[in-house]
């Protein structure tokens, strides 16, 4: 037998054609969250969170990415908070207020 029809034989196969992908489809729609309100409560603590911050403070912020369609945690230094235009900004991030679910201050 011929080098070249030996490696035929070990070829992959997909018997089912577009089935990874339509299963790879499913499991990010699966995988997506849908956006909450936040109670009063919440937002009430919430402000009172960013209120307490500090140019300079640690922050683990969770927020709601629209890229993605589902919420999103990171670790990152805080620099302002700008009222007027309802922008939440990090080193690294800039985020609406409304998109915000949770900010905790890990050091100072």
């Amino acid at each position: 037998m011929i080098r070249e029809d030996r490696a035929k034989q070990f070829m992959p196969f997909d018997a089912l054609k577009g089935l990874q992908e339509e299963l790879r489809k499913r499991e990010d729609k699966r995988l997506k969250e849908n956006k909450r309100d936040l109670k009063d409560e919440e937002i009430m603590w919430l402000t009172r969170a960013i209120n307490a911050l500090k140019k300079g403070m640690k922050v683990k912020v969770t927020y709601y990415n629209y890229v993605n369609e589902r919420y999103v945690t990171f670790r990152d230094v805080f620099q302002n908070a700008y009222r007027v235009t309802r922008t939440f900004k990090t080193q690294n991030y800039s985020i609406c207020f409304d998109d915000l679910l949770n900010v905790e201050i890990l050091s100072e």
